[in-house]
């Protein structure tokens, strides 16, 4: 069975930065238990999965193409960043 987390919210606070620059995406949940896996999907060509590492890269073998951050665990609130090329 997978996990499934209830009430996701990633928000960027509207912030618009430059080509390079580190976004600050800002991550939270209504309910969040173990072995989670939170894929996101930049828009830039970059996939990346954070959370369990059993659950990212086994269980959710569909996503293949997101890249596991390893060492960063799913935590609530949690920030997670990104630069666009």
């Amino acid at each position: 069975m997978k996990f499934q987390m209830k009430g996701l919210k990633i928000d960027d606070r509207g912030k618009i930065g430059s080509k390079n620059e580190k976004k600050l995406f800002y991550v939270s949940f209504e309910s969040l238990g173990s072995g989670g896996c939170l894929l996101i999907d930049f828009k830039d060509g970059t996939k990346k999965s954070y959370g369990d590492e059993y659950f990212c890269t086994v269980e959710w073998n569909q996503a293949t193409d997101y890249k596991y951050q390893e060492g960063i665990e799913l935590e609530n609130p949690m920030t997670v960043h990104h630069s666009y090329q």
